[in-house]
């Protein structure tokens, strides 16, 4: 190992010779066309709901459905089983 370290030599030079007109082309590059562009914000317009009929539901327009809404008494739900009659069949009916 030690013969092969001995054949490593080192460049006589130390510095890389770079161009200066690359230096500034690269640093163009890292920071026009590699960065991403900022990220555009929108302006959310404020969300508008349609009824069916096509009217827009505002503020005011909810608070009337709202309101029907309360005012009408809720139905009870009938049991259907109440109303239902089942027939039995006697085994001697045959």
């Amino acid at each position: 190992m030690m013969y092969r370290l001995s054949l490593f030599k080192p460049s006589a030079t130390h510095e890389v010779d770079a161009n200066e007109s690359w230096l500034q082309r690269r640093e163009l590059v890292r920071g026009e066309v590699l960065l991403l562009p900022a990220l555009k914000k929108r302006k959310t317009p404020a969300r508008k709901t349609l009824t069916v009929s096509g009217k827009f539901i505002t503020a005011d327009y909810h608070e009337l459905l709202q309101a029907q809404v309360a005012a009408k008494p809720k139905l009870k739900k009938k049991n259907s089983q109440e109303h239902v009659v089942l027939p039995i069949a006697n085994k001697d009916d045959d």
